[in-house]
């Protein structure tokens, strides 16, 4: 027989069994025996007392038989080019077995709020919707049986072998094959299987009749008699569950992670029936986290989470920021985790193209890691954004570079403009507390006015960004803080002295850069490294007359001190 009739008489066999559809009408009968004359007719002897049993693992051979069918022909495939090898009967086909392994198989098995309501499956439409509601209509007990965890231990473990398998094919991955569709359509189910197998504690596990054994008590009491006495292992044993636990990180790891994320979150959505147990969210909630440890992993979460919402509340907010901030147990400390997702938060917070919501996620975000940690925050977030600035303008070695005759640039314009726009959506896109403030600007406050002074006298567009970056941390601060800042801008010694090597340098569309020099540059007597007016325009758009004047007033006994050194003689 050839592959291709391999593959067609499995999804014939398939058609025997589920392609009339399944209705429960009088004239024919209960649905047990609906389901024992399907598998009469392929010559098979179903379980008189359990038929849906029979009819369920039926499906679930025939499911693995196709899947092998299809990687046989995924192999022999010569050229690239061949279409599909499943019509869309046989995928119709394929989603109703699949529907009635998850419904009938996967599901009387699991506790109550674990895994997805059979109300919200898509049905193939060759099954009657009333079938599958009558069971979830049905009272589920609030523990499970051991028998019930084996069941779905046989029914599961079938499933996940079989997308290891094709895993193995790589030609496969460009074909519709029972596994593709179970990763795409089914991870969810899948997952709450795993887990509830995995971790599903002790006391939500029923004991099984035989779970036990009581002796006669006319035999003698032996050691021997006293082992078999006591009880059995309930529910899987722990080499099983410790394999599930397994299977599940590998099913994981190998889930895309939109679909990994959209099926994690289902699992611990509040259930209209149910409520999900609290162990589930446990442990939904520590794979999420692994999540955010993937490539683009936050940007991943934020979407998913607030990808349709119009406008954030504080409440939201807050709830994002804990499950981003939340630190995974396989990460050994906080800062090894920020080392991981700071650089995410960063390159969202640069975008130009993420949503109104998201860009304020990520500010509410970084604005709680500098709350609660600043040295971390300022390590991983602020000195990554302002360092290219600060380092270049506190450089202190003249450029020998003999790239070029003129002064190197050292950060060029649109790096630059790019550096400003990032610090001023985090200042003024928000609503930053002082301390974000204080940790954010204050490195780069005499750099900022310099460049300030810069911008008003070359007219460049920077201008009122500078602006507002200086005059929100001005506002925060009190007169003292604010005098001494001004102090730092007006008596730096290297800039006194002319021997500040870094300078601001308009750029070719008309932005500003920083160039480095290549020597010295000679003060006349009565240069200042202040341009005086500017000054006086930044002191009146600030409106502070406490800082004006406190400023005033120190400069004039400045320079009163000066003039009576001046005709001091003995000075």
């Amino acid at each position: 027989m050839s592959k291709n009739e391999q593959l067609n008489e499995c999804l014939s066999q398939a058609y025997k069994l589920v392609g009339q559809k399944l209705e429960l009408k009088e004239e024919k009968g209960s649905i047990k025996d609906i389901l024992t004359s399907r598998l009469q007719d392929l010559e098979l002897e179903p379980n008189k007392d359990e038929p849906k049993s029979s009819f369920v693992k039926h499906c679930l051979r025939l499911l693995i038989s196709i899947q092998e069918s299809l990687l046989n022909l995924c192999c022999h495939s010569k050229e690239e080019s061949d279409k599909d090898f499943l019509g869309v009967r046989d995928l119709r086909l394929i989603h109703t077995l699949l529907e009635i392994v998850i419904s009938w198989g996967f599901y009387p098995c699991l506790l109550p709020g674990v895994g997805l309501p059979l109300s919200k499956r898509v049905k193939s439409g060759y099954t009657n919707q009333e079938i599958f509601a009558n069971d979830e209509n049905e009272e589920q007990t609030k523990q499970i049986s051991t028998k019930a965890l084996h069941d779905l231990y046989d029914f599961v473990t079938p499933l996940v072998d079989l997308i290891a398998q094709s895993e193995k094919v790589p030609e496969s991955k460009g074909y519709t094959t029972v596994a593709s569709i179970l990763m795409t359509r089914h991870l969810a189910d899948l997952y709450a299987a795993l887990l509830e197998l995995a971790y599903v504690p002790v006391t939500e596990i029923r004991a099984s009749v035989g779970d036990t054994v009581t002796l006669e008590n006319e035999l003698p009491m032996t050691p021997g008699h006293l082992l078999s006495s006591a009880k059995k292992e309930v529910g899987l044993p722990r080499k099983k569950r410790d394999k599930c636990a397994r299977m599940f990180t590998w099913l994981f790891d190998r889930s895309d992670v939109q679909r990994a994320m959209e099926s994690l979150m289902s699992l611990i959505g509040t259930s209209s029936l149910h409520p999900v147990p609290s162990w589930l969210r446990t442990i939904c909630g520590r794979f999420l986290s692994r999540i955010l440890l993937k490539p683009n992993g936050v940007a991943i979460v934020l979407e998913f989470t607030i990808g349709q919402v119009e406008q954030l509340q504080l409440t939201q907010l807050e709830s994002i920021s804990k499950l981003i901030l939340s630190v995974p147990q396989q990460m050994t400390s906080i800062e090894s985790y920020y080392s991981v997702i700071t650089p995410q938060l960063l390159s969202l917070l640069q975008k130009e193209t993420v949503s109104a919501t998201t860009s304020q996620a990520v500010r509410f975000i970084i604005g709680r890691i500098i709350t609660k940690h600043p040295k971390l925050g300022k390590t991983y977030l602020v000195d990554k954004i302002v360092d290219p600035l600060v380092s270049g303008w506190n450089q202190q070695e003249y450029d020998e570079s003999n790239e070029d005759l003129m002064d190197r640039v050292i950060l060029d314009e649109e790096a630059l403009s790019d550096l400003l726009k990032t610090l001023h959506k985090l200042m003024i896109g928000g609503e930053p507390s002082p301390l974000m403030i204080q940790t954010c600007l204050s490195s780069s406050i005499p750099c900022l006015y310099h460049l300030y002074e810069f911008t008003v006298q070359s007219k460049s567009g920077l201008r009122e960004t500078v602006l507002d970056l200086l005059l929100t941390y001005f506002r925060i601060t009190t007169t003292a803080d604010g005098v001494r800042e001004l102090k730092r801008i007006l008596l730096n010694k290297v800039d006194i002295s002319g021997e500040r090597i870094a300078y601001f340098a308009p750029g070719p569309s008309g932005g500003a850069t920083l160039r480095l020099r290549r020597k010295p540059k000679a003060l006349a007597k009565n240069d200042l490294p202040l341009n005086a007016d500017v000054l006086v325009q930044f002191l009146e758009n600030l409106g502070d007359l406490d800082l004006s004047g406190d400023i005033f007033v120190f400069l004039l006994n400045e320079y009163s001190s000066l003039q009576a050194r001046k005709t001091d003689p003995t000075t």
